[in-house]
């Protein structure tokens, strides 16, 4: 039975069960106020009624209540048992979520998250960087036989041909990347481009943290006046 069936299957049971104890507390009500009888249970497992005048009494009322009272037992066994299968099957997914959260106190937990959201975009910047460099690398190994080098602008706009260039260095011995139409891919020291990635993201949560610590110091300094003002008053 999958978890949605037995969530069904319990409520269904409930609702019958509180249907039929409903039905139950207005027959009981009714048998002793109007026909003198005197209901009992004992432990929850079983119900009779004590006569006091038998002879004025409904037999069909009695085996209604009977029955009634059978059919309360039977729905409350089974909804124990699908209730209890319920709790298994959603405490064990609710233990599943907390082995996900490493550490027991809010700091660990908050550490986890910092880390797991940046470890996320250092993994995507990691794959753009790459991108990057396998894009420079598929353009110009085309290239440099499209670089025309010293033709016009006007020239070139005029045969409606790309305008492609391949990018040297300062001193012109090593590509550094190729340029379409004025879009340019260069090659990224993947190393270097880290090392800043790094210090940014560093950067930024020290200066959360900061705003941070200044919001709960205004916070207590808050808190600390309406106590001073509230003890005088």
């Amino acid at each position: 039975m999958i978890d949605d069936s037995l969530f069904d299957r319990t409520a269904e049971l409930s609702s019958d069960l509180k249907q039929l104890k409903a039905d139950e507390r207005l027959l009981s009500a009714k048998l002793p106020a109007n026909r003198g009888y005197e209901t009992t249970c004992e432990d929850g497992l079983g119900y009779y009624a004590s006569p006091i005048g038998e002879s004025q009494q409904s037999v069909d009322e009695l085996e209604q209540l009977k029955e009634l009272r059978a059919e309360i037992w039977e729905t409350l066994v089974e909804l124990e048992s699908v209730f209890a299968e319920l709790a298994k099957s959603e405490i064990a997914q609710l233990d599943a979520l907390s082995e996900a959260i490493p550490g027991g106190d809010l700091g660990a937990v908050c550490s986890a998250a910092v880390r797991a959201v940046v470890a996320r975009y250092v993994q995507t910047f990691g794959s753009l960087l790459s991108k990057n460099n396998n894009v420079a690398h598929l353009l110009l190994e085309f290239s440099p036989c499209l670089d025309r080098g010293g033709q016009s602008d006007s020239g070139k706009a005029k045969s409606g041909r790309p305008d492609v260039r391949v990018l040297r260095d300062y001193d012109r011995t090593r590509y550094c990347g190729v340029s379409v139409n004025d879009q340019e891919v260069r090659f990224i020291d993947v190393d270097m481009a880290f090392d800043e990635f790094q210090a940014t993201v560093l950067k930024a949560v020290e200066g959360w943290k900061q705003k941070q610590l200044v919001q709960v110091q205004r916070r207590a300094v808050v808190r600390k006046q309406l106590t001073e003002e509230n003890s005088r008053n």
